[in-house]
């Protein structure tokens, strides 16, 4: 079935979610790798982090998803821990969750679609200062970025800051279509 709708319904409600969330068809080499992350606790927002924690059980995986996603796909209560308000788009809400030692990643996410740069760096700051994750990764696709294509890009992903945090790597691959950031926290400004 050739999916041209733009809502879910009854009959295109798994493949649109396949379509929306392909990481969830990824191997554990195609995703974020979380053993190369410090934390025991990883927040996954928005990215299919049932099936994060399904391919990494040493980690304790936490799902945080979009209320939307969660009633319009019909997720099941075992695929999330905690959902955050997405009603108003540019203003999410974000749950409590309990830990001191955290890692946040946002793998391809379907909020951060379309949003600019500066758009971007409100969400992460928003997550930095409710989790206060030791990392905080983020994985985007560059076509779903709303930035300048007149110029070379680059320049302007470039400028993203996240308070608190240190950009620990940083990898842009124009011709893969996609860009990879870790933010690592500072400890000299707030405690563990």
């Amino acid at each position: 079935m050739d999916l041209k709708q733009t809502q879910v319904t009854d009959q295109n409600r798994e493949q649109f979610y396949r379509q929306m969330y392909p990481q969830q068809m990824d191997s554990s080499q195609q995703l974020i790798n979380l053993d190369c992350l410090p934390s025991p606790d990883v927040i996954a927002i928005d990215c299919c982090g049932w099936h994060y924690k399904n391919l990494f059980p040493e980690k304790h995986v936490l799902s945080v998803d979009p209320i939307k996603t969660a009633t319009e796909f019909k997720l099941p209560r075992q695929h999330v821990y905690k959902l955050f308000d997405n009603r108003v788009d540019q203003t999410p809400v974000w749950p409590r969750v309990q830990s001191n030692n955290c890692s946040v990643i946002f793998d391809r996410s379907p909020m951060l679609k379309y949003r600019s740069v500066d758009q971007l760096m409100e969400i992460f700051n928003q997550v930095q200062q409710a989790y206060q994750p030791k990392n905080l990764f983020v994985r985007l696709n560059l076509m779903f970025v709303d930035s300048a294509r007149l110029q070379d890009r680059f320049y302007d992903l470039a400028t993203m800051q996240v308070n608190h945090t240190v950009v620990k790597t940083f990898e842009y691959h124009a011709e893969l279509d996609q860009l990879s950031i870790c933010f690592g926290k500072k400890f000299n400004d707030y405690p563990n």
